[in-house]
This record gives structure tokens, C-alpha cells and sequence, in this order.
């Protein structure tokens, strides 16, 4: 009920904001406001024993080949601070896997943390949750670049159980805070394969 109410607010917004004579605030500082409240600590999401799967990811990373990315869980390694994932992805026949260290920021804090960074391929990369639930997690990538500054851009997963419903909630959450320049990456039967290959191998 509580998304219901967060969605039709931020669409009521969205229009509004389109008429010369509102003062409405933008939908995205609208969604981001603390006294909204909107669910963003995504510690229950990315301990969850399902699998996770990839749903989009932006069009600027240029990874056309890729047909499938699973995450699979790992363990904790120290509570609300660190902990483990592999992240397996299928390309042009090719199944590749490695595993990610997932580190929360800001662990003292009493409130929810909603950003973490990840460590692998000798990168480490800033995430921050812009929605997270028991269905899907929507994360904007925090990358710097030399020419442009701090680059935003957004991933949206699902979990398992939820990967092939649509959840129009967390579609529409991401089009509100990232736009629609995404490549949708989740290929129901790759997938499958995919995870064959994986559990083949464990």
C-alpha cells in the first residue's frame, strides 16, 4: 500500500510539475525526500540466499553481447558491513564468473545505510539505492570520469522468485530516477542455461 501511494504521489507530481503555474517539487527530489520515507536500505536484498538477475543496465557500457547476468549468494562476512556474491554472465558462448566483495558505507550509522561499493576486477565501484524491497533493487552506479565528473547511471535486478512478473512498481521507480536509457539484459532462456552451467559446477 505504502508503494501504491509513493507511485501515485510521484505521478501526481510529474504532472503537475508540467503546468506553468506549479511549484511542484521535481518527482525524483520528491522521491528522494527523508520525510517520505521510501524503503532504500538494500542489506535484506543482497543477503538473500535467491538468486538475483539482472534486468537492465545502462546502454553506456556497451556490452551488447551479454544476454544474462545471475548473482548468487555467498555469505556475510561481517554483519551490516561486508559480505560476498558471485556474479556469473553468459556473452557470445562464453560463461564467465567472479566473485564480488560488497562493502556498506557509513557502517557506524544508526540509520539504514543506502550505499555500499563493490570490489572486483580490480575496480571498486559506488553504489547508491535509489529503491530496494523484497522484489527488486534499483541502484544508481556513482562512476568518476575525467571528462564529464561523477557519471549516474542505473542497474535494476530482480530476485528469482520475481524475475518474470513485471513489477510495474520498480519498472516505473526506475524510470523516474534514471530515464529510459537502459538495455534490458534478462533473457528468459539464457538465463536458463546459465544457470544450469552454474549449478552444474557447484
Amino acid at each position: 500500500m505504502k508503494a501504491l501511494f509513493i507511485l501515485v504521489m510521484a505521478a501526481f507530481c510529474s504532472s503537475a510539475k508540467s503546468t506553468s503555474s506549479c511549484n511542484c517539487q521535481h518527482a525524483e527530489d520528491f522521491l528522494l525526500s527523508s520525510q517520505l520515507d521510501i524503503p532504500r536500505d538494500p542489506w535484506d536484498f543482497l543477503t538473500s540466499p535467491e538468486r538475483l538477475y539482472l534486468m537492465y543496465m545502462p546502454r553506456s557500457l556497451k556490452l551488447d553481447a551479454i544476454q544474462c547476468v545471475i548473482s548468487e549468494w555467498k555469505g556475510i562476512v561481517i554483519d551490516r558491513l561486508l559480505l560476498q556474491r558471485t556474479v556469473l554472465w553468459k556473452g557470445k558462448g562464453i560463461v564467465r564468473n567472479k566473485t564480488v566483495a560488497i562493502t556498506m558505507t557509513d557502517p557506524c550509522q544508526h540509520t539504514p545505510q543506502d550505499s555500499f561499493v563493490t570490489t572486483a576486477f580490480d575496480i571498486v565501484v559506488e553504489f547508491k539505492t535509489m529503491y530496494a524491497d523484497k522484489q527488486c533493487l534499483i541502484l544508481q552506479i556513482r562512476k568518476r570520469n575525467e571528462v564529464s565528473g561523477l557519471r549516474k547511471e542505473c542497474a535494476y535486478w530482480a530476485k528469482d522468485g520475481y524475475k518474470d512478473n513485471p513489477l510495474r512498481h520498480c519498472r516505473y521507480m526506475y524510470l523516474l530516477f534514471c530515464g529510459g536509457n537502459y538495455r534490458e539484459v534478462y533473457n528468459k532462456e539464457a538465463c536458463k542455461n546459465l544457470v544450469k552451467k552454474s549449478t552444474s559446477h557447484t
